[in-house]
């Protein structure tokens, strides 16, 4: 369940990305995140960038902060549902346990942040 979300420091109104808390799904195999209208808008509303046009797709600038969320497991039927990929993921260590059934996640250390890679290259072997 997500039931907030942070952007660089700042919470949604109420702490809260849409009225309740609303079932959420992590999927490595998405690019994007989608969620309600009332909660992306919230949420997109701390990045500082212009809405776009249509409101059914929105793009965050490349200089946006890292998105962070509260979860809390259990799945219900209020509410809308959040799908959360790879653009969220890509900004935190991500951890995923089977049995009790668990996601964590956390901040990337300073020298993974914004490279994409773990510090220097180790020299390569010749053959």
């Amino acid at each position: 369940m997500i039931s907030g979300a942070t952007v660089g420091g700042k919470a949604t109104s109420n702490n809260t990305a849409s009225s309740s808390e609303s079932p959420a799904a992590i999927d490595t195999g998405t690019t994007l995140i989608g969620g309600s209208t009332d909660g992306v808008t919230a949420i997109y509303s701390l990045i500082s960038a212009p809405p776009a046009a249509q409101r059914r797709q929105m793009t965050a600038p490349s200089s946006a902060s890292t998105v962070y969320s509260t979860w809390r497991r259990g799945w219900g039927a209020n509410g809308p549902n959040w799908i959360i990929g790879n653009t969220f993921l890509k900004n935190v260590y991500s951890v995923f346990r089977f049995d009790p059934l668990a996601v964590g996640f956390a901040q990337l250390s300073s020298s993974v942040a914004g490279s994409g890679t773990a510090g220097p290259t180790p020299p390569s072997s010749g053959g």
